[in-house]
This record gives structure tokens, C-alpha cells and sequence, in this order.
């Protein structure tokens, strides 16, 4: 799954590196393997951007996505707050 920062700073960079640590946000939930260590102790993961975009798993970008931390689409899309506004 591809991600996209959301700065235009960022996305100006030939490269960019994100840490996350999905695993210690979420609660009450099964995460995935890969978010944990054998001892079942989150990790941290390093996401790297090359000019604002990276090649994630689909969990992790659904996470990152639901964060806020990065865009599904490369597009700059008005928030819909804004659109009820007008």
C-alpha cells in the first residue's frame, strides 16, 4: 500500500523517515505479528519516504491513515467540515 506525506516541505525531500510504534496505541485489540517482538513487546518500525512516498504493509497504512500521519492519496483534498461550511 502506498502513503503520502502530508507537508509539502516533507514531500520536497528526496527522503524522509518516520518512526511509529503502532502496537503501544492500540488497546483491546488483536495487532499484528509484525508489530510485536517474540516477547510480545511493540516494536518500533521505520517507514521510509522517497519524495513524500513509501510502500507500507496495508495494516500499517491503515493505521498511519487513521493517525494522521500521512494521506492515502497524494491529492490535497479540502477537509469535510470545510465543504459543509460553503
Amino acid at each position: 500500500m502506498r502513503v503520502y506525506l502530508t507537508g509539502s516541505q516533507h514531500r520536497a525531500q528526496p527522503i524522509h523517515r518516520m518512526f511509529v510504534s503502532p502496537a503501544t496505541d492500540i488497546q483491546n485489540e488483536e495487532v499484528p505479528r509484525d508489530w510485536v517482538n517474540d516477547q510480545n513487546e511493540p516494536v518500533q518500525i521505520a517507514v521510509d519516504f522517497a519524495y513524500g512516498v513509501a510502500e507500507v504493509p496495508p495494516s500499517l497504512g491503515k493505521y498511519m491513515i487513521s493517525r494522521g500521519l500521512v494521506a492515502k492519496t497524494k491529492l490535497i483534498l479540502p477537509h469535510s467540515a470545510a465543504l459543509l461550511e460553503a
